[in-house]
C-alpha cells in the first residue's frame, strides 16, 4: 500500500491509536501490536484472526493466482459514483477498480479479508483499520450478502465515512446461495440496517434482473445456455408483472374514493419492481450534524 495512506490507518487491536511502517510491517503506536505484510501486501489484522493463506478458492485460480483485470461494474452503479476527491474505500474490493477510481479524481483504497487483484489492505470488515471520519466515499459491489455481520460492517463504514459521506452499495435479494452467501435482503431490511447506523437513505434501486430468471439461469452452464433459459424466463415473467400492473391500475381506478384503500394500492405499484427483484443497488449518506 502507498505510504500516503499511512497517517489514517488504525491499529485493529486498540483502535486508539495509527501504525508506523517498521520495513516490511506496521507497528501500533500505543499497544506495539506487529503486522507483517502478507505477500507485500499491507495486512492489519487481528494476531487472533490471522490466516496462513488469505487467498479465496473461489476466486483465486491455482495456475494464474489473480485475474489481471478490474472489476466491471454495472451501469447503474457506476453511475452514482460522481468526480470528486478525498479518500475512496472500496469495500471488499475482489479485483477492485483502482484505475477507473483514481481517474474520477480519487485516492483508491481496496480493503478484503482474501487476497484479489485489485487489494491493497487485508482486513477484517467488522475492524476497518481506519481512522474515524477520514474518507469521502465509500462503496460495496455485492458484498454485503457475503459478510457474516453486515450490521457491524454497516457500522463501521458509517465511522470511516466524512460528515457528508457517501456509501454506494449493492447486495442480493431473490437471488440463489452463490459464494458462500450469508444473508439476502430485501428492500426493508437494507434500508433498516443503513438507518441503523445512522445512515440517511437517499435511493434503492432494483436490479434489472428478476429473482426467477437469476435463479433459472444458474441451473444451466454456459454462458448461451444462461442467457437463453434468461430471455425466455423474462418475457413471461414481463408479462406477468405488466397483467398485475394493470391489475392494480383498474383496482386504483374502483376505489378512487376511498383514500385508505387508493393509499394501499398506489403503495403496492410502487412496491412492485422491488417484490421481486434479485437484487439491489442503494445510495446512503451520513449526515453533516454528525
Amino acid at each position: 500500500m502507498e505510504r500516503k495512506f499511512d497517517d489514517v490507518l488504525l491499529c485493529p487491536v486498540c483502535r486508539k491509536s495509527g501504525v508506523s511502517r517498521r520495513e516490511n510491517s506496521y507497528i501500533c503506536d500505543s499497544c506495539k501490536n506487529i503486522y507483517p505484510d502478507y505477500e507485500g501486501i499491507t495486512t492489519l489484522i487481528q494476531p487472533e484472526e490471522r490466516k496462513e493463506d488469505y487467498g479465496k478458492l473461489l476466486v483465486i485460480e491455482k495456475k494464474n493466482k489473480f485475474r489481471k483485470y478490474e472489476a466491471k461494474w454495472d451501469e447503474v452503479f457506476s453511475s452514482f459514483i460522481d468526480d470528486g476527491e478525498g479518500l475512496f474505500l472500496d469495500f471488499g474490493c475482489g479485483r477492485g477498480r483502482k484505475n477507473w477510481v483514481e481517474a474520477k479524481g480519487y485516492d483508491y483504497i481496496g480493503l478484503d479479508y482474501y487476497l484479489d487483484y485489485g487489494v491493497n489492505v487485508l482486513a477484517n470488515g467488522r475492524n476497518i483499520p481506519i481512522k474515524n471520519n477520514t474518507v469521502s466515499i465509500c462503496i460495496s459491489h455485492t458484498v454485503t450478502e457475503h459478510i457474516p455481520n453486515p450490521w457491524a460492517a454497516c457500522d463501521e463504514l458509517f465511522r470511516v465515512l466524512k460528515p457528508n459521506g457517501l456509501y454506494v452499495g449493492s447486495t442480493a435479494f431473490l437471488y440463489p446461495f452463490h459464494e458462500r452467501s450469508h444473508y439476502n435482503m430485501s428492500h426493508l431490511g437494507v434500508k433498516h440496517m443503513l438507518e441503523q447506523s445512522g445512515f440517511v437513505v437517499e435511493k434503492i434501486v432494483p436490479w434489472k434482473i428478476s429473482g426467477i430468471e437469476a435463479c433459472v439461469r444458474v441451473l444451466f452452464c454456459g454462458r448461451v445456455l444462461k442467457q437463453v433459459a434468461g430471455y425466455f424466463v423474462r418475457f413471461q415473467f414481463d408479462l406477468i408483472m405488466y397483467m398485475r400492473k394493470v391489475g392494480a391500475r383498474f383496482l386504483a381506478l374502483f376505489y378512487s374514493n376511498n383514500p385508505a384503500k387508493s393509499k394501499r394500492i398506489s403503495q403496492f405499484i410502487e412496491e412492485e419492481p422491488l417484490r421481486f427483484t434479485s437484487g439491489f443497488t442503494f445510495v446512503a449518506r451520513k449526515p453533516n450534524e454528525v
